[in-house]
């Protein structure tokens, strides 16, 4: 186990109030903490694991609402584990193995992933009894969309009250309903992200004692989204329509987020450009997957979040530049980041004009889709033309040339103004009067 995560163990008094805020402030501002958590879950391969999720377990399940914010802002990062360990060849390969070659087949990886799936169904449970709302309108819309719950009846077993069956605050995993499979992995992990985006919702992104484990939490989102939706990385993770609308509108919300920070402070800031540089990536990915997967309704909303958020992605992101004339501005990151408030980091020489907002704001290629994409009757409108046409000199030089050529032609014969250049209106009407009177071409 690595220090840091030793460390974080060994902190936790419950009964001392002092020590429990200072573990608070150092979890909420220790990188190497996050780093050693994201490392220790993505390799799943320490013993300690076990230990670390019921310790998540019994953060969520704490008073305090700073233990609790901890845990939800790595969901996004522990879901991003799971999928990957669960859905990974090699990983599955390796179990196959273990599980042949040794007589027990808890192994190491398959306890490990089965903790982390424990810890995330009672983080589910306890989200989904929190929010009394939700879990109504859940179970009267559809029965499917809503966790087994023992303390209602059912036709197959009578209720219990929780006097009934009262369990010990320190048996973290009291009871195990049921396991997560293929038809109910969707709607656990849309309760989980859905709980993660309104903990982001409330907290304030700016504030120095959580901004920094907040932005995190972001742009762990925004690969999770991008690893979900991704089409081109092996093994692909299965996905489904409602589970990538559950990313956009999450990916849409932190936009907005973003944009508050910004006219907040009034200046560029790197980070900020960084995680939206992350969330167009998902969003592209997301997009991309829809249309692999034929998904009519993600697909709708990645175009409307293209078309709508990129064509004020200019203005938000500098509140005092204004987009220029086209409409389908965009911004240059480069030389924004260059601009940061963390711009004393560059060289001298890199630092552009910010005078110049023709070098900052560029012209941005259209979106492939940026045409007519809906027939409707204002497409088979005709084009009002005026009577009176005017002839260049050109033109009518070209169509003396051709009178000339064909004086000729039989102008009974209906091919003979056939060959007549079309172009001129005064050709196509000498041509109407000569036919009219063919006679007195004759005389003369």
């Amino acid at each position: 186990m690595p220090s840091k995560i030793t460390k974080w163990m060994a902190a936790y008094k419950p009964s001392s109030n002092e020590a429990t805020e200072e573990l608070i402030s150092w979890m909420y501002s220790s990188v190497k903490l996050l780093e050693d958590m994201e490392d220790l879950f993505e390799k799943m391969t320490s013993s300690t694991i076990s230990e670390v999720c019921q310790r998540f377990v019994l953060f969520y399940r704490s008073s305090s609402v700073a233990l609790r914010q901890f845990v939800v802002f790595l969901l996004p990062s522990l879901v991003h584990a799971y999928l990957s360990n669960l859905c990974d060849e090699d990983a599955l390969q390796a179990r196959k193995t273990n599980a042949i070659n040794t007589e027990n087949l808890q192994n190491a990886g398959v306890t490990n992933l089965t903790s982390l799936e424990t810890c995330l169904l009672q983080i589910c449970r306890y989200y989904i009894s929190r929010s009394s709302s939700s879990y109504h309108s859940a179970s009267k819309s559809d029965l499917r969309a809503r966790l087994p719950n023992l303390g209602e009846p059912s036709i197959y077993h009578d209720g219990y009250t929780a006097t009934e069956h009262a369990t010990d605050e320190n048996d973290i995993f009291p009871m195990q309903l049921f396991s997560l499979n293929e038809f109910n992995r969707v709607l656990v992990i849309s309760h989980l992200m859905r709980n993660y985006l309104e903990a982001l919702a409330q907290v304030d992104l700016l504030d120095q004692n959580k901004s920094l484990l907040a932005l995190h939490s972001v742009a762990k989102y925004c690969r999770l989204c991008e690893r979900v939706a991704s089409v081109s990385k092996h093994p692909r993770l299965p996905s489904s329509s409602s589970v990538l609308c559950d990313f956009l509108v999450g990916l849409d919300m932190i936009l907005y987020r973003l944009d508050e920070i910004d006219n907040r402070t009034d200046k560029v800031r790197r980070t900020t450009l960084t995680l939206r540089t992350n969330v167009w990536s998902a969003i592209g990915e997301i997009e991309k997957r829809a249309t692999y997967n034929c998904f009519s309704a993600p697909l709708l909303l990645a175009e409307a979040a293209l078309h709508s958020r990129r064509a004020q992605y200019g203005a938000r992101a500098v509140a005092a530049f204004s987009a220029a004339t086209s409409s389908t501005p965009c911004v240059d990151i480069n030389s924004l980041i260059a601009i940061a408030d963390d711009q004393s980091a560059l060289p001298v020489g890199q630092m552009p004009d910010i005078s110049k907002s023709s070098e900052i704001l560029r012209m941005m290629r259209s979106h492939h889709s940026s045409g007519v994409e809906v027939i409707t009757n204002a497409s088979f409108r005709p084009e009002l033309v005026p009577e009176d046409i005017t002839i260049s000199e050109q033109q009518q030089k070209t169509s003396s040339k051709d009178q000339n050529t064909n004086t000729s032609v039989d102008f009974d014969s209906p091919a003979g103004h056939d060959k007549h250049s079309p172009d001129s209106k005064l050709c196509t009407v000498d041509n109407r009067a000569r036919l009219s009177n063919p006679g007195r071409q004759q005389q003369a």
